[in-house]
């Protein structure tokens, strides 16, 4: 059964949807403006024709022109501009000097620290379970940096920054 076109609200006219669509700086937003601009342009597109045409999924597609209907122009817009979301640090400022303090000295059980020492280290001493890999990152942005020594990366604290 062949789907029938949804419908948009004229919120704009269609020379300002043009000029948003060609003119939006947010590769986002312009993507959305693009199918905003081929429903008014062409009313008779199906949801699946504007899909294949922009290379997003049916399901966006009728999202972004829900969200036009109910919201108009504000609806296109970039919603992470506002609210960027992401989640909290997995260390308080407090754990993470006790971090850089223990980089600071040998690892326990000598060697050298590894991304693996270092997140059993977080583990056992500030009860935080942490990947290997994301303790590593903790190890950047605490300004240590890495070198070469014998073949094996060890960080190095560097205190002035560069």
């Amino acid at each position: 059964m062949p789907q029938r076109p949804l419908k948009i609200q004229p919120h704009l006219p269609l020379r300002d949807i043009q000029h948003r669509y060609k003119n939006c700086p947010s590769i986002k937003e312009k993507m959305r403006w693009q199918v905003i601009w081929l429903m008014s342009k062409h009313p008779d597109f199906t949801v699946q024709h504007i899909a294949e045409i922009t290379g997003f999924t049916e399901v966006w597609v009728r999202k972004i022109v829900h969200r036009w209907n109910e919201e108009g122009p504000n609806g296109l817009m970039d919603g992470h501009r506002h609210n960027p979301g992401g989640k909290r640090k997995a260390l308080s400022e407090n754990q993470a000097e006790h971090l850089q303090q223990a980089l600071l000295a040998a690892p326990p059980g000598g060697g050298r620290w590894t991304a693996n020492t270092i997140s059993e280290w977080i583990e056992r001493h500030l009860e935080v379970k942490m990947h290997p890999v994301t303790a590593w990152s903790y190890v950047k942005r605490l300004d240590f940096i890495y070198q070469q020594i014998y073949g094996e990366p060890m960080p190095i604290y560097r205190p002035e920054k560069a």
